[in-house]
């Protein structure tokens, strides 16, 4: 992140220096002196406004008296200008700080001893900089805003110039509030966005902001209220409406909204609790203007309309992926459409386990990727897009065939350079835009590469005409560039520092040599050509870190940049400038979120220009990740979804660093890219992905000779991980490793980690006395580390409860004890902010009270819970808890709720693909399913199947057996008791989701 030492606080506030935001004054060391005298006043702000430049007399003069100067104009600002010199010397700024030339006169200090230039500066930054300021430092900025400008100077200039400054002040505090909300502080935004809105009802990023803090606080109602405030003002005002990508957060709201309202009625009609809607997943926003490709998009649609799978080819920069997106929106009113990008993909072995991603779909524990696929696609008349394929052709076209296959709903579009050769595949090549068919104005106008480059060029310059003249070197330009878009946007970018006259010139010139000579060139050459025209109007720092940027597999933030691309001693404002430099240049696009990115077409150029560096940006590439997903792991307790949505962001960069670090026989930075994050890739149902780094890196047999801390911590997470698919002779062989690791490094805190994961897998096996008796000593030594004391109480407490279950004696005395542990780890995780803690054991208090014979009280106290972890748990935690719930409705007597948690609890296991816990749902399951023989083969699944002891609670069997025996009799129940005993995890699924339907 653009971070506030790179912007603001370079002047100390002491210094000598020109005051003008709230004031015209001189400020030094003693305090504040206002300079004597409007009109002295008003020549200082003027030269002020131009800081470093020169004004000219007659301009002071027009400036001073607008309605007229008087006879002594001239004389009385020379009299002004004389004084403020001495007072500018007086004041520490030094005999020279306002200078006579010919051009006139000049307030020659630096623009960080003008408050104003230097707000104007730093804010400049902040707002190139974008989604990666950081908070603090757009503080730092605002905080030099003293008040009104150019107060007490009553003058047009004056006011004009505090106009500007005001309204840059105003974009820059909304930056600020944009990043309170994207940061998860959305509390913090609210009153000052609901200001603004009111002030300003026709504000659409006003709009957008407050919208998206309201739901973020869960107040949809708002938000829609608050869209609709927004698109009356725009109706009544200007006759339009919200901008397209604030429609389509309306509309994700009120879907939303909707399922809320109707999520009682779904349960009530199907005893089962509905699945959202899947709606267009993962598909970007649709950028406006899409020029020139009408025909191509409606061809594209008749293709699909008509075959299941069509392959836009084309050369890099063509436009697929734009046609492409023009299409999936186009469609996404008639079907569902999945968006999959396959770009920055390294392995073509991954293509379906990342498509599982791209769906929001939880990696499997028991199951490969591709028949998750199938099951999801298989649901309904499904458009899946596969972007960018071309690096992974085998792996899509694989992909590809099977979903055709499998899936009689799914239809594939895919956007490659080259075909994918699967059967059935239907080819076509994009074509270049239009040619100009001759060099006029209205020829230009009327072609589609000319309306594209007069649209970029005026991005860049708001006054290009297309006059005649223009108009014949664009069609020149246009011609010269085959029609590429790509190629076009580049050139355009240029107009704001060449003239028409000499791009059109130096362009076609550099064409020429870069080709041969050739005139007739393949597109892929033209486009190849005009990137190399492009990067050599570079600067030298420019295409440093241009090919720097190739080292990102996806999109990334400046503050990424700063870390991964800087060059020695650069601070990261200038770094981040010469990332401006290059949006502007339209080498790198900026996204709707903030980010950046590089085409492949450009970043595959760029890498080219690495050389000899490469492995030594791999390296900080990959230290950078380590580095970003162990701030993950450190800070996953305390802001949990906040950190999810991190995680979601760096996992493609992850998978990235973590191959290159192997390929280089790294593996110590393998291992802190694999561990870093913790539980976390578990959490968000990321099981294949984490037990993947896991096996690599153990495999490599090195993990003994990791620094200490390393070893330990890899171990650590690698023993954890084993735990969830039950290999806990595994998970208890690594703990014991990452003991001994920690030991030689004296980290007491990962030895209480590894206590408290050996007390959960001695819990799992049945062993509760073991884990109850480690728990109860690591506790004891964990005094002054909140987070492992605090976790070790809450496991301490959940083994309890579970021994308590099937304790032969008095349970009472184990239930007390659970409860103190639960009850501290609560003040712990509440005083330290560990959020996900904090409702771990409220669930577990929840449970208590079923555990003591109330479950009507536990059922009321979980219905309040589970909706944190429909938020926090994103997994196996929700799953165990939607389990422990159906368990307390039964013995509550609401058969029906618990069918409605059941579901809902088979519905997570069986996307995560998770057994372990399976023993206590299926039982549940059978206790309350109305069908005997049902039950009686769920019953006696059960007893064979694995269970986890956390939030294990009480579930009465015996009236769903009683009547088991009494209407099939002993033999039949024990034949399907003994069937039920030899069902797979998917059978076993499907016979109790049957059960509770």
């Amino acid at each position: 992140m653009v971070d506030a030492r790179s912007t603001a606080g370079e002047q100390p506030a002491e210094a000598p220096a020109v005051r003008v935001l709230g004031d015209v004054a001189l400020v030094h060391e003693g305090g504040t002196s206002s300079v004597p005298g409007s009109g002295r006043r008003a020549v200082l702000a003027l030269l002020a406004c131009h800081v470093g430049e020169p004004v000219h007399p007659d301009a002071i003069i027009a400036a001073l008296w607008p309605e007229g100067e008087p006879r002594s104009a001239a004389k009385v600002v020379q009299t002004y200008v004389s004084q403020l010199r001495r007072m500018l010397a007086d004041a520490g700024l030094g005999r020279d700080a306002l200078l006579t030339t010919a051009a006139g006169y000049v307030l020659a200090i630096p623009r960080e001893r003008c408050d104003a230039a230097r707000f104007e500066d730093e804010a400049v930054v902040l707002m190139r900089a974008g989604a990666s300021a950081a908070v603090a430092a757009l503080d730092a900025v605002l905080a030099g805003w003293r008040g009104e400008p150019y107060a007490g100077v009553a003058l047009p200039f004056a006011e004009e110039e505090a106009a500007r400054l005001r309204a840059l002040h105003a974009r820059l505090e909304l930056v600020r509030l944009e990043r309170l909300v994207a940061e998860g502080m959305p509390e913090q935004a609210l009153g000052r966005l609901e200001e603004r809105a009111g002030a300003e009802p026709s504000d659409e990023r006003t709009a957008a902001a407050l919208i998206e803090a309201l739901a973020a606080l869960g107040r949809r109602g708002d938000a829609l209220r608050a869209h609709e405030r927004l698109r009356v003002a725009l109706a009544d005002e200007l006759g339009v409406d919200p901008d397209p990508s604030i429609e389509r957060r309306y509309l994700e709201l009120l879907r939303a909204h909707d399922d809320v309202a109707a999520a009682p009625e779904a349960r009530a009609a199907d005893g089962a609790a509905p699945r959202p809607p899947s709606g267009a997943a993962g598909l970007p926003p649709d950028p406006a203007p899409l020029i020139g490709r009408e025909a191509e998009v409606a061809r594209v649609r008749d293709l699909l309309a008509r075959r299941r799978l069509v392959t836009i080819t084309g050369s890099g920069g063509a436009g697929k992926t734009r046609v492409a997106l023009r299409v999936a929106h186009e469609e996404s009113a008639g079907r569902e459409v999945c968006w999959i990008p396959l770009a920055g993909l390294a392995e073509e072995s991954r293509v379906a386990q990342h498509a599982m991603r791209a769906l929001g779909l939880p990696e499997q524990i028991a199951r490969p990727p591709l028949p998750v696929l199938i099951e999801r696609l298989s649901r309904a008349d499904t458009l899946v897009v596969l972007d960018n394929c071309e690096h992974v052709a085998d792996g899509a076209a694989r992909l590809v065939g099977v979903l055709l296959d499998a899936c009689p709903g799914v239809a594939v579009l895919a956007t490659s350079r080259t075909p994918l050769h699967a059967p059935g595949e239907q080819r076509w090549r994009l074509p270049a835009l239009g040619l100009p068919a001759g060099a006029s104005p209205d020829k230009v106008g009327e072609c589609a590469s000319g309306r594209l480059f007069v649209e970029r060029a005026r991005r860049v310059d708001p006054d290009f005409a297309l006059t005649d003249d223009a108009a014949r070197h664009v069609a020149s330009i246009c011609r010269a560039l085959d029609g590429v878009p790509l190629a076009l946007e580049l050139a355009a970018a240029r107009t704001g520092g060449l003239a028409l006259r000499e791009l059109d010139s130096r362009l076609s010139a550099s064409l020429v040599l870069l080709t041969g000579g050739g005139a007739a060139m393949p597109r892929h050459r033209t486009l190849r050509a005009a990137i190399e025209w492009s990067h050599a109007l570079l600067s030298e720092p420019q295409r440093r870190l241009l090919a720097r940027l190739s080292v990102f597999a996806s999109t990334f933030g400046a503050d990424a940049v700063a870390a991964v691309c800087a060059q020695p001693g650069a601070d990261d404002a200038e770094t981040v400038a010469t990332l401006a430099d290059l949006v502007d240049a339209s080498m790198v696009e900026r996204t709707e979120d903030g980010a950046f990115r590089l085409l492949e077409t450009v970043r595959q150029f760029a890498a080219s220009g690495l050389g000899d560096e490469a492995p030594d940006l791999w390296t900080r590439h990959g230290a950078w990740v380590a580095a970003s997903l162990e701030e993950v792991g450190a800070q996953l307790l305390f802001e949990t979804a906040r950190w999810y949505r991190r995680l979601d962001v760096l996992i493609l960069e992850a998978q990235v660093a973590f191959d290159r670090a192997l390929a280089r026989g790294d593996a110590e930075l393998g291992a802190r890219i694999a561990s870093g994050a913790g539980w976390s890739l578990i959490n968000t149902g990321r099981y294949g992905l984490q037990c993947e780094w896991s096996e690599r890196i153990m495999a490599t047999g090195a993990v003994r000779s990791f620094a200490p801390d390393v070893g330990g911590h890899a171990l650590l997470i690698f023993g954890a991980t084993a735990t969830i698919d039950g290999r806990h002779g595994i998970a208890l062989a690594r703990l014991d490793d990452a003991l001994e690791a920690f030991a030689r490094s004296s980290d007491a805190t990962g030895a209480l980690w590894v206590d408290y994961w050996r007390a959960a897998v001695l819990a799992d096996l049945g062993r509760c006395g073991e884990s109850v008796a480690l728990s109860r000593d690591a506790a004891g030594r964990a005094g002054g580390h909140p987070e492992i004391e605090a976790a070790l109480h809450a496991g301490l407490a959940e083994a309890l409860a579970a021994s308590a279950v099937d304790s032969a004696g008095e349970p009472r005395a184990l239930l007390d004890e659970a409860a103190r542990a639960d009850a501290h780890a609560r003040t712990l995780s509440r005083r330290a902010g560990l959020e996900e803690i904090a409702a771990r054991v409220d669930m577990t208090d929840a449970l208590l009270c079923a555990h003591r014979g109330d479950p009507a009280t536990a059922l009321e106290r979980c219905a309040a819970e589970l909706p944190r972890w429909r938020v926090l748990g994103r997994g196996n935690r929700l799953a165990v808890a939607l389990i422990a719930a159906a368990r307390v409705a039964s013995d509550a007597g609401e058969a029906g709720r618990a069918r409605e948690l059941i579901a809902e609890g088979l519905e997570t296991l069986d996307d995560l693909g998770w057994a372990l816990p399976l023993g206590d749902a299926v039982e549940a399951a059978g206790a309350v399913t109305p069908d005997p023989a049902a039950a009686a083969l769920l019953l006696g699944a059960s007893s064979a199947c694995t269970r986890t002891h956390r939030w294990h609670v009480p579930c009465d069997t015996a009236r769903a057996q009683r009547l088991a025996h009494e209407r099939l009799g002993p033999a039949r129940v024990a034949d399907l008791a003994a069937e039920g005993a030899t069902l797979g995890f998917d059978a076993l699924m499907s016979a109790a989701r049957a059960a509770v339907a």
